[in-house]
């Protein structure tokens, strides 16, 4: 099963947003922290490039600029560059072993989604949409 690294963000918080209980919520607990531990090694390779990219101070710190309590701006000295390793890693495919060890988890968060019954609209119905079709694409037989 594969997903984009763009993708795993809203895959993680749509999932977590349901209310499951039992079964259900065990294995999409342990599918979310799967994909928990991609997301975050996403946000460490993204400082690693704003490291890279950005333009130091005299200790050697990225120098930043804050915007608001939540939002920083980055100085870069090649923003066309980082934005380039930026997007190849956001598209670089996360995979997800359709093992034997995993086919349990797979198949009941795969249930989930294919058989919600909430109302999706926008965005999100595509989104859902996608992550239906990957779990629908699963080499398992029943």
């Amino acid at each position: 099963m594969k997903f984009y690294n763009f993708e795993l963000k809203h895959l993680f918080d749509f999932l977590i947003s349901l209310e499951l209980v039992g079964k259900q919520n065990r294995m999409r607990t342990r599918f979310c922290k799967l994909i928990g531990e991609q997301i975050n090694d996403i946000i460490e390779q993204r400082e690693r490039l704003i490291l890279e990219f950005s333009k130091k101070d005299d200790n050697g710190k990225p120098l930043v600029e804050t915007i608001d309590e939540s939002q920083v701006k980055y100085h870069l000295n090649d923003i066309d560059s980082f934005n380039n390793e930026l997007n190849l890693l956001m598209f670089e495919e996360f995979v997800i072993e359709e093992s034997e060890t995993n086919r349990d988890m797979l198949l009941t968060v795969g249930d989930i989604l294919t058989n919600l019954a909430i109302p999706l609209s926008g965005q999100e119905a595509f989104q859902y949409d996608r992550y239906c079709e990957a779990f629908e694409r699963l080499n398992y037989t029943n």
